[in-house]
């Protein structure tokens, strides 16, 4: 109360200067966001790789795409089927160099030839890196001849050498058929 016997308004106990709440909703604070909250930027949606290693059938006569095995990975302690996650290239190494060391450690295969990319990309939901959550973005496959027997490391429970058709069949994710289908030679 004034001197007056006017009533006065008391300042909001949740702000300094009595001046009341500052920001929308009436929060006296600003709401929290990630110091990577990045909604808002113009930034490109990611772009992950799946590498496609493709083989031979040993014995067959000529080299098409009829006789092409796609190879599968089966991870020790998952029992699905999968593509390979292919790490992006760091500074100043290349995508041939990431093939042949991904081929070389996970399957002690060598590439056969050059890889390339597949025509398109599938949307697919990616982890941000580092971060724990998840944004929408683009997968690729990567395909690569490859030669030699493979002979998976420790993380890879069994390598399946399938003709491309049952490979798509084998598959347990709509984006892991579509990129295999977009890779198909």
């Amino acid at each position: 109360m004034r001197g007056d016997g006017e009533a006065t308004e008391a300042p909001a106990p949740s702000t300094p200067d009595g001046k009341g709440a500052r920001f929308a909703g009436g929060r006296s604070t600003p709401p929290r966001t990630a110091a990577d909250d990045d909604t808002g930027s113009e930034r490109e949606p990611p772009e992950r790789m799946v590498l496609v290693p493709l083989a031979s059938m040993s014995g067959a006569e000529g080299e098409g795409a009829a006789d092409r095995r796609c190879l599968l990975v089966r991870l020790r302690g998952s029992k699905r089927i999968s593509l390979l996650d292919l790490p992006r290239p760091a500074p100043g190494e290349t995508l041939s160099g990431v093939v042949a060391g991904l081929l070389n450690a996970r399957l002690g295969v060598r590439p056969a030839g050059e890889p390339w990319l597949a025509p398109g990309r599938v949307a697919s939901r990616l982890p941000r890196e580092g971060r724990g959550t998840w944004e929408q973005g683009w997968r690729r496959a990567v395909v690569v001849a490859i030669e030699g027997e493979p002979s998976p490391d420790a993380l890879v429970e069994d390598v399946l050498a399938l003709p491309i058709e049952e490979a798509l069949a084998s598959l347990s994710t709509d984006a892991e058929r579509s990129l295999l289908a977009l890779a198909r030679p």
